[in-house]
Formats: structure tokens, C-alpha cells, sequence
């Protein structure tokens, strides 16, 4: 049984698997924990979890109608799939911790497009197009990147539903007409958020405290005999259906979670009468998470790896307000004057 100070995670709702891709969205329930917990998983996760995006583009032939540099910005927004760095975040090794001048296998990933038109009809260049081989890749980075199809929410056309259809497709980079040709090198690195938000796993991260709601027995009693008709009403008030109404047994309680606290079951009521016969509250130590990630990585190893880095970053402060009490004798220190922001240090990375 979890201690009474112990964070428990509890998944909600995971996203549809389509085509075999893994689930991009998840929504996960944290019980047991305070705001400042919870807001610390989301902010680590958009700042701090790393992931593979393209960082340098080498241009050798262009002839399509978008401009190099917008052609590289676009390349550098593609998701690259980094499940690699799930299991092991070190696998491949930040920039500034490479022995390196100008990029190796340790700290780089290399991929080419080369494509070139013959016919008139258009060629669309697309995220299918990216090449990796085994030439300036380190065989121990598996699975390999590659790029993430997205998952398109398109509004389906002459149906009337309030749920967009999801559509996926490659991302077209540019289009070649005859004798047009593209061909480049593509350099992709480990990056955090901090850096660019290219690097950030989620597209979509949202955390909201989950609703208290309770009826009022007594005056869900004098209700129930006084104006029964009142309480369908009553329930239509609420936008997200959290309350359901039955004819002789009154009213519940049905999707708590739902509540988006709008209120209107509290004010504006259609009798004097249902005053009083709900009360809505936020809890203090249960918070939900939905995450919808870029597919750079699934959300649960956004979680899993978010945890990881907060664990990894409390032992630093541990360890480091041990030392300054002397207490503990600092083991394989870094050198000051050899850090950076985003390094191992203590002083310089808080």
C-alpha cells in the first residue's frame, strides 16, 4: 500500500492505436500528490525530456520552389521518433558532452533525401524520402529515428458530428516539377525544450484539478417529493451531461471528471427550490494530466522518463546541500569553469 505522501498514477483514457503507431494521446489521473508535484511532471516533460530533431541541414542541390531556409525549418519541425532514448537517456549524447569537434556517431544522426523529378506531374518530397543507413550511425541507437507520421484531425465532410475524423498522412516537405531536384544531409541531435521547442515531446499538455461533487441528501429528498419535474431541467443545465436524472430516484452523479466548474449548476436556477442541492469543490491532492504527444515519443515515456529526470535532479540538491553542510565529500565534481547551463553542475544548472 502506497504511504500517505506517495504519488500513485492512475491512467484514465489512453488514445485509438492506428496503423500499429503507438498511442499519441493519454490522460493520466495523480493521486496522493500536491499542485506543485503535478505542475513539476508537466514542466519537466516540456522542458527537460529530451528527444531527436534535425539540428543542421546541408543543402548540396536545390532547385524546388521553397527557399533553403525555409526548406531547413521545415526539416527541423518534422518529430523524429526517439523511442532509443526511453530506456536509456544517454545513448546518445548531448552536443556539449561529446569529445567531438563538429559532430560524430555519439552525438548525431544522420539522414539524406535525394530526390529529382522526370516527369510534369508534381513529386511530392516527403518525410518518406528521409534515407538512414548504417555509414556515420552508431549501431547502438535502437530503434533507429524515423520520422512520425502525423495524425491529422480533419472536420468529415456532409456528416453532422461534433467529432473531427483523424487522417493520417507523410508531411509534404516541397513538390518537384521536371528536372527539378532536391538532395541534402540532414544532421539530427538530442535536444531539450530549453533549447527550441522543436525538441518538445508534446504538442498538447494540460493539467486541471479533478472536481469534487456531492448532492445535497435533505434537499435532493424535499426535491425529489416537492418538484420532481425540476430535476431534468435541472440536469440540462450542466454542458458536459455529469448529471443524470431518472424519473422517481431524482438525480446523480454520473461523470465527475467531466465538470469544467462552468457554474451553471450553481447559479441562474430555474427554482428557488434546487438551491443548495449541489455543491462543487476542487481537490487538493488528485490532478489529471492529459497528455497529447508529437509522437516523438508515447506519453507514458514522457512520464516515465520526466520522473527519472526529477529524481536524478533532487539527488543532485541532496547531494550538493550535503556537501555544503559537510556531511558528504563531493565525488567526481565538474569543473566550474568548464560548465554550462545545461550541464552537470549543481550551482550553474538550478
Amino acid at each position: 500500500m502506497p504511504g500517505e505522501n506517495t504519488t500513485t498514477f492512475q491512467i484514465e483514457q489512453l488514445g485509438d492505436t492506428t496503423n500499429g503507431q503507438p498511442n499519441n494521446y493519454m490522460s493520466i489521473r495523480l493521486k496522493n500528490t500536491s499542485l506543485a508535484v503535478a505542475s513539476a511532471i508537466r514542466r519537466t516533460i516540456l522542458a527537460d525530456v529530451p528527444t531527436l530533431a534535425v539540428d543542421d541541414v546541408i543543402i548540396q542541390e536545390n532547385t524546388s520552389p521553397i527557399d533553403d531556409e525555409i526548406l531547413a525549418l521545415r526539416l527541423g519541425l518534422i518529430p523524429l521518433a526517439s523511442g532509443a532514448l526511453a530506456d536509456n537517456m544517454n545513448r546518445l549524447k548531448f552536443t556539449w558532452d561529446c569529445d567531438c569537434s563538429s559532430g560524430c556517431e555519439k552525438c548525431r544522426y544522420i539522414f539524406t533525401v535525394d530526390q529529382e523529378s522526370n516527369t510534369l506531374e508534381p513529386l511530392s518530397v516527403t518525410q518518406d524520402h528521409f534515407q538512414s543507413g548504417d555509414a556515420g550511425n552508431s549501431p547502438d541507437i535502437d530503434p533507429k529515428p524515423f520520422p512520425v507520421a502525423p495524425r491529422v484531425l480533419r472536420w468529415r465532410e456532409g456528416v453532422d458530428c461534433h467529432e473531427p475524423a483523424v487522417s493520417e498522412g507523410p508531411i509534404v516537405i516541397t513538390k518537384l516539377g521536371k528536372k527539378q531536384r532536391l538532395k541534402l544531409t540532414c544532421y539530427a541531435r538530442k535536444g531539450t525544450g530549453k533549447l527550441h521547442a522543436k525538441w518538445i515531446p508534446a504538442s498538447n499538455i494540460a493539467l486541471r484539478r479533478v472536481p469534487v461533487i456531492k448532492l445535497n441528501p435533505e434537499t435532493l429528498t424535499d426535491v425529489v417529493r416537492q418538484c420532481p419535474e425540476q430535476l431534468e431541467a435541472y440536469a440540462e443545465l450542466c454542458p458536459r451531461d455529469v448529471f443524470t436524472c431518472s424519473i422517481g430516484e431524482g438525480i446523480e452523479v454520473t461523470d465527475e471528471a467531466a465538470c469544467i466548474f462552468c457554474m451553471n449548476c450553481l447559479a441562474d436556477l430555474p427554482d428557488a427550490r434546487l438551491n443548495n442541492l449541489v455543491s462543487v469543490d476542487m481537490s487538493t491532492t488528485e490532478f489529471i494530466l492529459d497528455i497529447e504527444g508529437t509522437g516523438a515519443l508515447t506519453p507514458d515515456q514522457m512520464v516515465q522518463m520526466a520522473i527519472r529526470i526529477m529524481h536524478e535532479k533532487t539527488n543532485a540538491i541532496k547531494t550538493d546541500l550535503l556537501v555544503r553542510l559537510g556531511r558528504q565529500e563531493r565525488h567526481d565534481s565538474p569543473d566550474p569553469d568548464e560548465m554550462n547551463d545545461y550541464g552537470d553542475g549543481l550551482d550553474e544548472a538550478w
